[in-house]
């Protein structure tokens, strides 16, 4: 690797209790293949097994590279906002990448790809990539392959940009901690807010390749076995698009039907996905589902079914959802369309 002297991507990751994976993580970090200098900024939030230990060992191994933070005391219960006040301010790069310490990227080239890009392409601010899904329940691997994104109401819909994949100008970042974080009500993810500013801001890019591994916990921060958890995010979800259609798109108000739409859609999936008759009840979800029933004749439908007998078209409803998941795993493992 031929670096020159100043920094140009500063790598960002978050580790906790991570003794099984880090070392996977750190590897596809310094692995890397670059014609310029990069660095691992790696934050130890207190870690109660070995992750402290293995950072140190690779801090010994490549001082230039690994440039550690550990805390004696958990940030993330005392409120977080980790990045903000531990990491971002140390950041020398001119772009930001994102691991977190139980994903890992598998090409070396990753970031020599995504910094190439945004160096000849001045107008874009992010670069993402496709990645594979780890199942660490099943021991199984499944691909992921991203859509592009070219509008906000496509972005609204859904986060579409895998974090571990980023790679974006760290000016940008800076903008959104300096002039707009602070004025934004704690939503329980960093990421999807950030997309969400970023794209007010320039253009983002999906790399068409794999370079990356996500691994599926079966209950983190963003993946649920319990309804009351789930439904509870996805309201701070809805609540986040609401607060950033309102600040950096007002005349737009069309959006606000589509996420409005969206979420109860979301909700209805939960009640039946959980098999919860008392949430499919609920006196505020039922104002809005009549609302809604007769503006989309698919939503309209399925409630409509639900209402007149919840127990049997859920148990449907779920069967259905379980064979559309089979058929997508069998086309998968085929590699079919």
């Amino acid at each position: 690797m031929t670096c020159s002297e100043k920094i140009k991507v500063s790598v960002i990751t978050l580790a906790y209790n991570h003794e099984k994976y880090i070392h996977q993580c750190l590897e596809g970090v310094i692995s890397q293949n670059t014609n310029f200098k990069f660095e691992l900024l790696i934050h130890d939030d207190a870690s109660t097994d070995k992750t402290a230990d293995i950072i140190r060992e690779y801090e010994a191994k490549y001082p230039d590279i690994i440039k550690p933070i550990y805390q004696i005391e958990n940030q993330y219960s005392k409120g977080g906002d980790i990045g903000r006040r531990f990491i971002y301010p140390k950041a020398k790069g001119k772009y930001i990448a994102i691991c977190e310490g139980d994903d890992y990227w598998i090409d070396p080239l990753k970031l020599q790809k995504q910094v190439d890009f945004l160096e000849n392409n001045p107008d874009y601010g992010l670069v993402y990539t496709n990645h594979l899904n780890y199942f660490q329940k099943n021991d199984s691997f499944e691909e992921h392959h991203c859509d592009e994104v070219h509008d906000i109401a496509y972005l609204l819909k859904g986060n579409k940009i895998p974090t571990l994949t980023t790679c974006f100008k760290r000016e940008l970042l800076q903008d959104y901690l300096d002039n707009f974080y602070p004025k934004m009500p704690k939503f329980p993810f960093g990421d999807y807010s950030l997309w969400l500013y970023l794209f007010s801001k320039a253009k983002f890019y999906l790399l068409p390749e794999v370079t990356s591994v996500y691994r599926v916990l079966e209950n983190s921060a963003s993946h649920f076995t319990d309804y009351k958890k789930e439904f509870s995010f996805e309201q701070k979800v809805y609540e986040c698009r609401l607060f950033f259609i309102e600040n950096l798109y007002p005349k737009e108000t069309y959006l606000i039907e589509k996420v409005k739409y969206n979420y109860f859609y979301k909700m209805l999936k939960i009640c039946i996905l959980y098999n919860n008759e008392s949430l499919f009840i609920d006196k505020k979800l039922q104002d809005y589902y009549l609302e809604m029933k007769n503006k989309n004749n698919k939503f309209g439908i399925k409630y409509r079914l639900l209402k007149c007998n919840f127990s049997f078209f859920s148990r449907l409803f779920r069967s259905d959802i379980y064979v559309k998941n089979i058929k997508i795993k069998v086309k998968s493992f085929f590699n079919l369309k």
